[in-house]
């Protein structure tokens, strides 16, 4: 509902997304049952990180736009997804299946830092907007 709190949640989608990323990494070399008990166990932080992703880009593009300019921040920010989905399938296909458990844990350590570039450019914004610290997304 603010520009902090985006933030923050945008922080923690970072830290349920890189949790998700070590457990994926423990059903490397373990068989069906296990493997498959392991996936259902990382969907939790996974979605759950997904979710917050989706809430912080929200209320990060609600909160720091005049009602003006809606369009164009929803715009770029779109651009933005698109450029991720892009590069996404090449990331992952290089961490993943040639890395394997070091790249599940580099994939997290990338959503770290993508979480904590969040929080870290939401307090910029605050300081070089501030008559957004007090908006309602």
């Amino acid at each position: 509902d603010t520009v902090a709190r985006a933030g923050r949640v945008g922080m923690r989608s970072g830290v349920f997304l890189a949790v998700s990323c070590v457990v994926f990494a423990f059903s490397y070399h373990t068989s069906g049952i296990l493997a498959a008990g392991i996936m259902l166990v990382a969907m939790v932080p996974y979605v759950v990180g997904e979710l917050t992703f989706v809430a912080s880009g929200w209320g990060l593009s609600t909160a720091l736009t005049t009602d003006d300019a809606h369009g164009e921040y929803q715009g770029m920010f779109a651009t933005g997804q698109a450029a991720a989905m892009i590069i996404a399938p090449g990331v992952m296909a290089l961490l993943l299946v040639d890395f394997a458990v070091p790249g599940w844990l580099a994939l997290g350590g990338l959503y770290l830092i993508a979480g904590a570039g969040t929080l870290l450019a939401s307090k910029w914004a605050l300081r070089v907007h501030p008559a957004a610290a007090g908006e309602r997304a």
